[in-house]
């Protein structure tokens, strides 16, 4: 009976310890973070009530919090977070795309007349160039040169576009002819200078580019701004920011999820100034576009 009443007892106690232990598992150590609105007292504030730009990295339990309470709000701005993340790149793509497209419109449907006997390259370019040139198109040959025993004894077409007489003297120089449309025009030559009428075409976008890199007007980023938010989130930030300057920041996904929060409180001063302590806080960089500041972390 003792041994019964002992054994008892003991499985009793195992099971206390079993449960007690289980809830220390569950129990979440972390704090709770400082409230994300803007205006909220901030820590270790000095004299004058200020504190200095810092951060901290919230729990792992907040973090997962965060993302189901505030998902990334800036989807519909993915297009121009990719043209700031590659400046130029779409403008230069876009301008390449219409020119071209131009030129093949022209040399498909505009139709020429050829008679000529005994000729070379250049002479047919210069047949070629005055018809087109006045419409827009660029027609030109370059060096190298096709060989100079190629020549075209009857090149007679009635009615025809450009491509059927490229097409023609391809035929006729057994492949030594070729041509390159580029934005800079139509190139008709040898393979190797229509090669390099596509390279020279490299050089045209890299000044497209450039041309699209200038610098953007950030004037409207002199205005006054007074930060003052304790333990927030960019998204918090961003809204105090909206909110007292009318200025839009806009983040990419990586700077939205990142895991910290944001004090800082002190005297109004240059939002451009803010902006560049809170990039610099956050590990990101800072963009302006079209009277929009883009906080991005790729």
């Amino acid at each position: 009976m003792k041994r019964a009443l002992l054994l008892v007892t003991a499985l009793i106690l195992l099971a206390a310890l079993g449960v007690g232990g289980a809830l220390l598992l569950l129990r979440d150590d972390t704090r709770a973070p400082a409230p994300e609105v803007p205006g909220a007292p901030a820590p270790a504030a000095d004299a004058d009530g200020q504190v200095e730009l810092g951060s901290e990295r919230i729990s792992d339990n907040e973090e997962r919090r965060r993302r189901l309470r505030q998902p990334w709000p800036f989807r519909d701005f993915m297009d121009d977070i990719g043209k700031v993340r590659r400046p130029g790149q779409h403008t230069v793509f876009r301008k390449r795309q219409a020119i071209e497209t131009a030129h093949f419109t022209l040399m498909a449907n505009h139709k020429v007349t050829i008679r000529m006997e005994n000729v070379r390259v250049p002479e047919v370019v210069a047949e070629l160039a005055p018809q087109y040139e006045p419409l827009g198109l660029r027609v030109y040959t370059q060096d190298p040169p096709v060989p100079e025993q190629i020549v075209f004894e009857r090149l007679f077409l009635t009615d025809a576009t450009i491509q059927q007489v490229i097409s023609a003297m391809k035929v006729m120089s057994e492949g030594l002819v070729d041509y390159a449309v580029t934005p800079l025009g139509l190139c008709i030559g040898s393979k190797p200078a229509c090669h390099q009428a596509r390279i020279d075409a490299l050089d045209w976008e890299v000044r497209v580019r450039s041309e699209a890199e200038q610098p953007a007007d950030d004037a409207f980023l002199d205005v006054e701004y007074r930060p003052d938010f304790s333990g927030a989130h960019i998204g918090a930030i961003i809204d105090d920011i909206r909110g007292k300057t009318g200025v839009q920041v806009v983040t990419d996904e990586e700077a939205w999820a990142l895991p910290v929060s944001i004090s800082w409180r002190t005297d109004p001063l240059p939002l451009r100034v803010a902006l560049r302590g809170i990039a610099a806080e956050m590990g990101v960089g800072l963009h302006v576009d079209r009277r929009r500041v883009f906080l991005l972390r790729s």
